[in-house]
């Protein structure tokens, strides 16, 4: 049975903790090499079944792993962009709609309609 293990860290050290998480996943890619590598050599039997097994198991683990590295950056950046203010917003959305007038009327004016 898994279960996801969470605790924190400082802000600063979020890199590194990713860095430590793909780094470990190195050791567990160089065996999935040399599973491999031996499974395009030999027989069929039940050593290469197990190998195969094996192989599903890691790769399983590996994409857990870069799951988990991803979903932690993402959190990491959303954490280091500041989030727009409530002014802010407004004054987007203004900007926004005073460019899309200014597109339709380009637009009225090129194909004559108005």
């Amino acid at each position: 049975m898994k279960v996801k293990i969470s605790y924190a860290v400082d802000l600063s050290e979020v890199p590194d903790v990713i860095r430590q998480l793909v780094t470990k996943n190195d050791s567990i890619l160089s065996e999935l090499i040399e599973l491999s590598a031996n499974l395009c050599v030999g027989d069929y039997g039940i050593a290469a079944h197990k190998k195969l097994a094996r192989l599903a198991e890691k790769t399983s683990l590996l994409s857990e792993s870069y799951s988990d590295c991803a979903s932690i950056l993402s959190g990491f950046l959303g954490a280091m962009v500041p989030a727009l203010e409530p002014e802010g917003a407004a004054e987007l959305r203004e900007k926004i709609d005073k460019l899309k007038e200014a597109s339709e009327e380009i637009n009225n004016v090129t194909t004559g309609s108005d």
